[in-house]
Order: C-alpha cells, then sequence, then structure tokens
C-alpha cells in the first residue's frame, strides 16, 4: 500500500504518529547536544555532532518543504508563526555553513535551543467527533464541549531536566571513548532516567485531561505505570477552589482549580489550565444548568405525583 506524504501531518494516522515522533525525539537529541558543543571544538567527538546535526538538519528540512508544499496557501505558511518556527530550526545550520556566524560560534548554538519552539506544535485532542478517549466515553444524550490538556509551556519546562541529565551522559561517555561497557553503564545511570523522566512529561501533557460535557467532568491522569479517572457530576461540586495569581500565570493565561465534592474522592486538582477563566465559566455555568434542570425535573416529578393521589 502507498503511503500518502499527506498523512504525515495527521495525528491520528500511523504514518503521522510515527513521523511526529521521530520530530519530537530529534528535537530533543538535537538540544541535549548543544552543551557538547562548548567542550568539543575539534576531534572525532565533534565529527559525531556535525554528523548529529547534518541527520537532523535534513529530516527538519524535509519537514519544511513538505509543509510548504502541502499547504494550501504557501507563502500564507512561510511568514506564519509555525512558518517562522520551522525555519529557524534549520537556519543555524545553514547560516553556519555559509560563514555568516562563524565568528561568533556561542550565536550558532543560541539560534539552536529556538528548536525548542517546535514542542509548541504537540498534537491536541479534538473535541469533535470524539465517542471515547482511553477511560472516557460519551454517555447517551451526552454533550462532550470541551477538551482541556495542559499548557505546552508545562511540558516544555518539564524536559528540561532530562535534557540536562542526557547531556551529563553524553559529556561523561566522550571520556570512554564510547566504549561498549561505558556506554551500557552510563545509559543505566544517566540515560533510562532521562528517558523515563520525558516519558512522564509527555504522559502529564498528552494524558492530563478534563472532559467538560453538559452533564459532567471527567479528569483523567497518567502516570508511568497505571492511570486514574474521577468521574464528577455538576450536583456532586460543593465548590471550585481557584489559583491563577502570578505574572507567568496571568501573561499564559493559565490556572488551577481544585474540586470539593461529596463523592469519594473529597478534593480533585488540576494544574496548568489554559485559557483558565474561560473553562471555569464554562464549569461553573454547566452547574448551574444542571442544578436548574434538575430542580425543574424534580419539580415535575412533585406534581404528577401530587396528581396522581
Amino acid at each position: 500500500m502507498l503511503i500518502d506524504l499527506k498523512d504525515v501531518f495527521n495525528p491520528k494516522t500511523t504514518f503521522g504518529k510515527v513521523f511526529n515522533a521521530l520530530i519530537i525525539s530529534l528535537i530533543f537529541i538535537s538540544l541535549s547536544i548543544i552543551p557538547l558543543h562548548l567542550i568539543y571544538k575539534t576531534g572525532k567527538e565533534l565529527d559525531i555532532l556535525i554528523f548529529i546535526e547534518k541527520i537532523t538538519l535534513t529530516i527538519f528540512t524535509l519537514e519544511y518543504a513538505l509543509r510548504i508544499f502541502f499547504a494550501k496557501k504557501p507563502f500564507k505558511y512561510i511568514f506564519s508563526t509555525w512558518g517562522i518556527i520551522d525555519f529557524l530550526a534549520i537556519a543555524p545550520y545553514i547560516l553556519f555553513q555559509m560563514g555568516l556566524i562563524t565568528i561568533w560560534p556561542a550565536f550558532f548554538l543560541l539560534l539552536r535551543t529556538l528548536r525548542l519552539l517546535k514542542f509548541g506544535r504537540l498534537p491536541t485532542i479534538e473535541a469533535e467527533g470524539i465517542e471515547n478517549y482511553e477511560h472516557f466515553s460519551i454517555l447517551k444524550n451526552e454533550k462532550l464541549q470541551r477538551i482541556v490538556q495542559k499548557h505546552p509551556i508545562v511540558f516544555l519546562i518539564h524536559i528540561l531536566f532530562p535534557l540536562l541529565i542526557t547531556s551529563a551522559g553524553l559529556f561523561i561517555l566522550s571520556f570512554f571513548n564510547f566504549e561498549f561497557l561505558s556506554v551500557i553503564i552510563i545509559g543505566i545511570v544517566f540515560f533510562l532516567p532521562a528517558i523515563l523522566l520525558y516519558i512522564k512529561s509527555w504522559l502529564d501533557y498528552k494524558f492530563d485531561v478534563i472532559f467538560i460535557t453538559n452533564k459532567r467532568l471527567i479528569i483523567q491522569r497518567r502516570e508511568l505505570f497505571g492511570s486514574t479517572s474521577n468521574n464528577i457530576t455538576y450536583d456532586s461540586i460543593s465548590d471550585i477552589n481557584q489559583d491563577n495569581k502570578g505574572l507567568i500565570k496571568t501573561l499564559l493565561r493559565v490556572g488551577s482549580m481544585t474540586l470539593e465534592t461529596s463523592a469519594s474522592v473529597a478534593k480533585v486538582k488540576f494544574q496548568y489550565i489554559p485559557q483558565f477563566k474561560e473553562v471555569l465559566q464554562l464549569i461553573n455555568q454547566n452547574q448551574q444548568n444542571f442544578l436548574k434542570n434538575k430542580e425543574d425535573n424534580e419539580e415535575e416529578y412533585d406534581k404528577s405525583k401530587s396528581t396522581q393521589k
């Protein structure tokens, strides 16, 4: 079966998922070796770093070219935010090869850190057409109104530590000339924890989700091993504590909320909610409508019951 190249940018297809995972992995590797460029200016270590950079550049350039080719309006994409970010991902090496930034090599490394912005294109879950996801399944006569994931900045912050660990491991490994035994030891001590922390950061962003429907809230969380899900009806919510104080939270429009409920789990907290005020307003409105309809239904039931008597 021939692969449609358009599927490379569709996160719902297998090809799209694989390509997206490849891009994310290359960004991670590319960023983790940046500190090594400050240490190795010559020798075979530098040759290895340049080889990795060439592979990364080739795939990033291919991605950039395909996005331009398949864009409905190529020039609009080129000058869009994501178009500029994708160009910045390949610009450092191009400028370096042209000799435009050889005078100030540190600027070359600084530009490469902008690849971190590519993480902003992480796939999101779309509410339209979705009927189930992990523990969530839509009920009869239930309408899914919004899906809330954590702000992407949380993922970016959380991967800084595994990036640092990976860089440290590569640096130590270079002293042992990448011998087999040293690769095994350093891999267990440095690379394995870095991979686990990276996966944890990804799970926190991708699978920590709030499903907001007209009848209830479903809050899901994923850990490295296992997951949790809280099914909260609006009539069980006794109070909603919110926290969106601080300059960073205000600029990013993020916040945290803690639901106090009458259920078995008394308090349920969800942090780093983007567009926090809009989400909170929707939940409050749904709760008011739900309670009003419940009161109306109970009143109609009482009237019908008294009439029968």
